[in-house]
């Protein structure tokens, strides 16, 4: 269940991304900075 939606255009987007590719986590990771 994946959709377009960047990581940091909604809350939990984060967390969804994590789960969704390793890719994408890093980008999380990086806009979060957590």
């Amino acid at each position: 269940m994946y959709q377009s939606t960047p990581p940091w255009a909604f809350q939990g987007g984060v967390l969804y991304i994590e789960f969704s590719s390793p890719n994408l986590k890093l980008l999380s990771y990086h806009f979060t900075g957590n």
